[in-house]
């Protein structure tokens, strides 16, 4: 992308980054003519790319010991704090120690007071603790007299190619402060059609040649290329679900074995009943609960004795297990290797899409190469991941969408003007 000294102009407003990963937030800001005044990051590799990216490199400091002290005059703060404590796909520990440093990124704002300020996150802040985190977050900004408000976004609404919610805390000092959050909040409900998967990575022999986009050993069980070859556009391979683009484990033989029609039926009924309320036990059954005999057999108006021999015969192939006399599937799946939709759009990008067993690319038998999940972020084909290659994964994958940056950057400009 070239050194960030291109990207100053004379007139500029000084900008503050904390937590700054890449720079996926910063970017677009610092096209439009922020001077950065301070980045920081302690992700080595985060700070080797966002150096190679803009030609500054992020200091190591822990951001909860930094004094405001340190920056007299700053018009914008950015800051990613870490997201490990809320996200839906973690543990959610309200114990965790990362939890409390958006309340201390927030202190560090409310002591510096800047004309804007941007603080994201993963929608679970607003959840974890009752909300206790995001209070205590808001609080200090507003015990400063900053304007502060809470806008959930969807990135495919900014013409990111993917289901990416994101809890952006926003706000500023004065005038500058209410126009920037008035703004954001009109701008998170705009519609837009997005852009699909299809749009993104196709065709695949455009990205030849381009940084990051080396896959790697492809040194995954034999046995995955023939679970690829069954799996559609859209589709998946779960046990615990039906729909017209799911593949279950008995819909490849080769791999796990057959079974009869009338095991099938079985099979079929033993997801419909795990996710039937029933009359004994409290809410739906979801998956994790097993099924009795007599259950399947009323599902299926079949002799319970009937049920029981076929259950035996599953079971000896390795379809289903037993406890207790209940029954249940053994190999869920849940979702396993996840053919992206050419036509829509991609779930959130993790580092998981370096395997296949998560997620496979739309059209080829092989899971996304970081180019590729960097362009479902919405990176230009110039940015460069350092690092090793799970490193680069994860660094896109913590990243800040730059579309959505983009917007935001302008909504700034607009409110500082």
């Amino acid at each position: 992308m070239g050194g960030y000294s291109r990207y100053v102009r004379t007139k500029t407003s000084s900008l503050l980054s904390l937590f700054s990963g890449v720079g996926g937030l910063d970017g677009p800001f610092l096209k439009r003519g922020a001077r950065l005044v301070g980045a920081h990051d302690l992700n080595a590799d985060a700070n080797a790319t966002y150096a190679l990216a803009y030609g500054h490199a992020p200091s190591r400091k822990d951001v909860a010991s930094l004094s405001p002290s340190d920056f007299p005059t700053v018009d914008i703060v950015l800051a990613s704090p870490p997201c490990q404590g809320f996200t839906s796909i973690g543990a959610r520990n309200p114990l965790d120690a990362r939890n409390g440093l958006i309340v201390k990124t927030a202190a560090l704002i409310a002591a510096i007071r800047p004309r804007l300020f941007v603080i994201e996150n993963v929608p679970g802040l607003k959840w974890l603790d009752g909300g206790s985190y995001l209070r205590a977050a808001q609080d200090k900004l507003k015990a400063a007299g900053l304007t502060t408000g809470v806008v959930s976004i969807e990135c495919w609404r900014f013409g990111v190619a993917q289901h990416r919610r994101r809890v952006l805390i926003v706000g500023g000092a004065g005038l500058a402060g209410e126009r920037f959050l008035a703004a954001v909040e009109r701008s998170s409900s705009r519609n837009s059609k997005g852009r699909t998967v299809g749009e993104v990575l196709l065709p695949a022999s455009a990205l030849r040649g381009l940084p990051n986009h080396d896959l790697g050993r492809r040194d995954w069980p034999a046995w995955y290329s023939e679970v690829i070859r069954s799996i559609r556009s859209g589709g998946k391979l779960c046990d615990t679900r039906q729909g017209k683009r799911i593949v279950h484990s008995w819909d490849v033989p080769k791999v796990f074995g057959s079974v009869t029609s009338e095991q099938r039926q079985v099979l079929e009924a033993m997801i419909r009943v795990r996710r039937q309320k029933h009359v004994d036990l409290k809410g739906p059954l979801g998956d994790g609960r097993p099924c009795s005999p007599a259950r399947l057999a009323k599902e299926l108006e079949r002799p319970t004795d009937w049920i029981i021999r076929q259950l035996a015969l599953l079971e000896k192939k390795g379809f289903v297990q037993s406890a207790d006399a209940m029954f249940d599937l053994k190999r869920r799946f849940n979702g396993r290797f996840k053919r992206l939709p050419l036509e829509g759009l991609s779930p959130a990008v993790t580092a998981d899409f370096a395997y296949p067993r998560a997620v496979l690319h739309p059209t080829l038998a092989r899971p996304l190469t970081v180019r590729e999940c960097a362009r479902l972020q919405g990176f230009g084909d110039a940015f460069e991941f350092v690092g090793s290659r799970s490193a680069q994964y994860q660094l896109v994958a913590n990243a800040f969408p730059p579309p959505v940056a983009a917007r935001l950057a302008r909504l700034a400009e607009e409110a500082l003007a």
